[in-house]
């Protein structure tokens, strides 16, 4: 029911938070295995894309150049999230020692959301 209630969007963004902080103290390995690999899936197809587009972009210089900026734009934007899923894995431990585990637990099982 959680599931179907967010994906349309009927709860607010306070307790699609704190649900997603009590799964991630819940069960802390799959969160950060979960947004590792996802850092290291962005940067990869990200730096192959930006590749691409040097590649074509100094390979064909009498082709459309709407291609190789397409595609560094997009490997671009894959790389710049390979770096906030990243800086999100290693900033975990700091933040998790600042939160209240036992609050956002309560909070996340409370009627109030």
């Amino acid at each position: 029911m959680v599931t179907l209630e967010l994906m349309l969007g009927k709860i607010s963004y306070h307790t699609k938070v704190i649900r997603a902080l009590d799964r991630a103290l819940t069960d802390e390995t799959t969160h950060l295995r979960k947004y590792y690999w996802l850092g290291k899936g962005a940067a990869f197809f990200g730096g192959l894309l930006v590749a691409i587009a040097l590649f074509t972009a100094f390979r064909d210089s009498h082709s459309s150049v709407l291609w190789p900026v397409a595609l560094g734009a997009l490997g671009g934007t894959l790389l710049g999230l390979a770096v906030y899923f990243n800086t999100s894995v290693q900033q975990w431990p700091v933040l998790k020692r600042f939160l209240n585990a036992q609050a956002v637990h309560e909070a996340a099982r409370s009627d109030e959301l």
